[in-house]
């Protein structure tokens, strides 16, 4: 066969490949949770979204082109118009970033990046800008950036109390209900400090006992059920049982759904520690094989949990003298819940006959239920306030809640599906709009997710135009914390840098904020997919590149310096 019928039959399955991409439509995003492969589901009425140039440098659009927009949270839009001849201070930013990122080594890894001024929209780096990688723990800001504008910054979780029977002088005769709505500040993990790991339970029962409630004749039943049955997200690592960044995603969360064993380590070498569990909870089996060792270097742990089941495994070493607190995830969290939870009422005076359980242990949940009456809602704070500790501790659990409630407000059912659609609404957005990205959950666990790095940015961007937003992106960790080199100038230059981390085996990202030498704040993402670098080498590259971003001689950020076609609008 001759090499021209090759090469047409070739080109003609390219096309078709492309046209088949390109009429695909908003059921491709089932396919994903029944383990089929994804295509973009991107509306076919958004307009075009302009390919990443093949020339590392800052992208400018032609003068002919309309003008993007961004549909900000507030209601107001914000217009994308070109600056610059090619030789302004933003553009020689973008060809230095461009040119050293060409040089580096990335570990035979596809790198890329997308900075862009954070007050106007002045694009300074378009890297690949537009291509769709997976982005670890970035994709949190995406999740957060679309709750913000589809929940509202005083959004509250509710966890609804009902009793099944009457309340007769301070006696309920019947079950007390406990449903809960993916609330995830039942936590002391970002309160004051030195609290009860019961504390937020208790604060709880205090409330009940306010209403006039001092006794409880029934049982204690947990109630989940405002979330689907998937506690875990297609994509997300397997055979990781146990491992606290991966919890079980239940609509009744306590303790961020996990389990923390406080240890002791004696002064022998080759002794048994002992270990204490915060909170206590009396459903689970631990094999301890942990020893004390005096060698260097000799200060791990690692928990495995049999599936289906709180059955652990704990292996690993802790110095002589040592108490280290660790965290495992366990299975069916919402019964640690209702047990704490008992444990709670009764500390506060509240007299509990019956047991615990979850509704869905429960043979028949009618007649569990039957006749409820509600005796209490619970808000929790403000989302606003909730997505600082979120975004500042990077936390995998408090997203997902997130992204189900977001799914489950919406109408598509508080599920990952759910949560997959209400972020695609996010994204039908004209400027954040591109082909071939997909939000399988809200954290960045799932390898299925794909984003772009201009996506991240432009998210970056809503999420201070919201009431509140400020303190949100303060939660972003301090550069020096990420930096590898530590020189006193490198540290210097990371001070100006705050930026959130994501990491998984072949994935390295990073995204925040930088402030340049005149003061000017430009905001950034980097993502490396497919890479054989370490994490410290794969972060090294984007350190060198955010301390040449803090170097740059920008104009500072006034309004004498502004570029007027790029001022927003009045509203």
């Amino acid at each position: 066969m001759s090499a021209l019928p090759i090469f047409l039959r070739s080109c003609v399955l390219s096309l078709l490949s492309l046209a088949l991409v390109s009429t695909s439509s908003a059921a491709s995003n089932d396919e994903i949770f029944r383990g089929r492969p994804f295509v973009s589901n991107r509306s076919e009425t958004a307009p075009p979204v302009e390919e990443p140039s093949s020339r590392p440098v800052a992208s400018t659009l032609p003068a002919s082109q309309p003008s993007r927009t961004i549909d900000l949270p507030d209601g107001k839009k914000v217009a994308w118009i070109p600056v610059g001849d090619g030789v302004s201070s933003f553009d020689k930013l973008g060809n230095k970033l461009g040119e050293l990122a060409q040089k580096m080594d990335w570990g035979g890894g596809d790198f890329a990046a997308y900075v862009e001024d954070t007050r106007y929209v002045i694009p300074i780096l378009d890297f690949q800008g537009s291509q769709a990688m997976t982005p670890s723990s970035l994709e949190k800001i995406l999740t957060f950036a679309a709750a913000l504008k589809q929940l509202g910054p005083n959004y509250t979780f509710r966890t609804v109390l009902s009793g099944t029977g009457p309340l007769v002088k301070g006696v309920l005769k019947g079950n007390l209900l406990v449903r809960g709505g993916g609330d995830p500040s039942f936590s002391i993990r970002y309160g004051a400090p030195n609290q009860a790991p019961d504390a937020p339970l208790r604060a709880l029962a205090k409330e009940l006992r306010r209403k006039g409630v001092t006794s409880i004749q029934g049982n204690i039943l947990g109630d989940s059920s405002a979330f689907d049955d998937a506690v875990t997200a297609p994509g997300w690592p397997e055979g990781i049982e146990g491992d606290s960044q991966v919890p079980e995603v239940t609509a009744l969360a306590f303790n961020d759904n996990l389990i923390d064993f406080h240890w002791k380590a004696e002064r022998k070498s080759g002794s048994k520690p002992a270990y204490s569990l915060h909170p206590l909870y009396a459903q689970m089996q631990v094999f301890n094989l942990v020893h004390v060792d005096a060698r260097p270097n000799r200060d791990w742990r690692t928990y495995e949990r049999r599936a289906d089941s709180n059955v652990f495994r704990i292996s690993g070493q802790i110095p002589p003298h040592k108490s280290p607190v660790d965290s495992a995830a366990l299975h069916k969290p919402d019964a640690m819940f209702v047990e704490v939870f008992k444990s709670a009422l009764v500390a506060e005076g509240i007299k509990v006959g019956g047991l615990t359980s979850v509704i869905s242990d429960v043979d028949s949940k009618d007649v569990a239920t039957t006749n409820s009456r509600t005796l209490l809602i619970h808000h929790s704070a403000p989302l606003g306030r909730l997505l600082v500790p979120a975004l500042a501790h990077d936390q995998n659990l408090h997203a997902e809640l997130i992204f189900k409630t977001m799914g489950m407000e919406r109408g598509s059912g508080g599920s990952f599906q759910g949560g997959t659609q209400a972020l695609e609404d996010f994204k039908a957005q004209p400027t954040i709009s591109q082909p071939g990205t997909i939000c399988i959950d809200g954290s960045g666990l799932s390898r299925l997710n794909r984003i772009t790095p201009h996506q991240v940015v432009v998210a970056l961007k809503t999420i201070p135009r919201t009431v509140g937003g400020e303190s949100i992106l303060a939660g972003l960790k301090d550069g020096q914390g990420i930096a590898v080199d530590r020189s006193p100038e490198a540290l210097a230059a990371m001070g100006k840098v705050r930026a959130l981390a994501g990491n998984m085996p072949g994935t390295h990202a990073l995204a925040g904020t930088a402030i340049t030498a005149n003061g000017r704040k430009i905001c950034f993402a980097f993502i490396l997919n497919g890479s054989m670098l370490s994490k410290s080498k794969a972060r090294q590259n984007m350190q060198k590149l955010l301390i040449e971003m803090t170097r740059a001689p920008l104009p500072a950020d006034t309004p004498a310096h502004a570029p007027a076609a790029t001022v927003p609008p009045k509203a």
